[in-house]
């Protein structure tokens, strides 16, 4: 086999607080922790940052002639300047979705920066799409590398995170919708409602903050489409398109998510609310049923001198069983009625 078609990397596990720096060697691409020896700049193919440094930041701004944003500037950016171009370098700012705990999410932000030799990645923050780099970033054909197709392969590990996050929402999502609906017919005990009400919450937040992750990925290709980089090339544009075209349909799919999480909502509201209206018929029922004898025993607890009734031998018995007799008419209307 032709040694420009082999690739070979030698990383370390990427972590925070741990730089990697790709560069091109002969045929092959390494990785190297610090940048004091490269000879050639444009032998930079991609550096990773992970929670850099001032001391970092400076280090990179001099070697690269960029500015590498804070934590504090990456945050305080909004919408409309997450996307801009330098004389010398294109900006982009996406938002991720992380998993901080078993029940807690929230969107990081992840800066890349395009010159035309090098790819900056930076994040401050443990985002399981960066980890696979140095994992993935072999699987590309030597003689393919180039800025730009790495570009494209950190937006497509980004993009394949978030695949992985909405497969497990609509995994979730069934394994809810099971519960409340009883799909497999052998409920034994009955559902959590609360439980369930949370998970959903859950849920919902997971897939607001991935639609709003997937904007601005939307936002990433299509501007880097539309800024019209003169060398750029056909195949890297047409991978630009088909990453658009994923993009908007798994911000379909997320749609979807969204509106079976509402129906979710609703439904679960509406089966706490059937249940509530079932103890209430019991009651309205029990009251019914209990208040014919409790008219004739509140009659005979009245204590008029002249009661016929009271002098009767088998008035007791008498009164009992019209008690009983009063209870069990209305009982048995009910049951015939299917009301219990």
């Amino acid at each position: 086999m032709d040694k420009s078609f082999k690739m070979m990397l030698s990383y370390a596990p990427v972590g925070l607080n741990m730089n990697q720096i790709f560069v091109r060697k002969k045929d092959f691409i390494i990785s190297i922790p610090d940048a004091n020896n490269i000879e050639d700049i444009k032998d930079i193919i991609m550096i990773c940052l992970f929670n850099p440094d001032l001391k970092d930041e400076i280090k990179f701004e001099s070697l690269l002639k960029v500015n590498i944003p804070s934590i504090n500037e990456i945050k305080e950016i909004g919408m409309p300047s997450k996307l801009y171009q330098t004389a010398n370098a294109m900006y982009f700012t996406a938002s991720i979705v992380t998993k901080l705990s078993e029940s807690r999410y929230d969107l990081e932000s992840i800066t890349l920066i395009l010159t035309d030799h090098t790819l900056v990645a930076i994040t401050y923050a443990e985002v399981s799409a960066f980890k696979e780099i140095s994992r993935h970033i072999h699987k590309i054909h030597f003689k393919e590398i180039s800025v730009f197709s790495l570009f494209i392969s950190v937006l497509k590990l980004i993009v394949d995170n978030i695949v992985e996050r909405l497969e497990e929402v609509g995994s979730s999502i069934d394994a809810i919708n099971d519960k409340i609906f009883n799909i497999d017919g052998h409920r034994e005990n009955k559902p959590n409602y609360q439980t369930i009400l949370d998970s959903i919450g859950l849920i919902g937040d997971i897939v607001s903050k991935t639609r709003e992750s997937l904007t601005t990925l939307n936002r990433v290709s299509i501007f880097m489409l539309q800024t019209g980089i003169p060398n750029i090339s056909k195949d890297v544009k047409e991978q630009l398109k088909v990453l658009a075209r994923d993009i908007s349909a798994l911000s379909d799919y997320a749609s979807f998510s969204s509106n079976k999480v509402n129906f979710l909502l609703d439904a679960t509201l509406g089966m706490i609310n059937i249940e509530q209206n079932s103890i209430i018929k019991i009651f309205s029922v029990a009251a019914v049923v209990f208040l014919p004898p409790t008219l004739i025993a509140s009659i005979y607890g009245m204590n008029f001198h002249f009661m016929p009734e009271l002098k009767s031998t088998f008035g007791y018995p008498i009164v009992l069983i019209a008690m009983a007799l009063s209870s069990w008419v209305p009982y048995k209307y009910f049951k015939h009625r299917k009301w219990l």
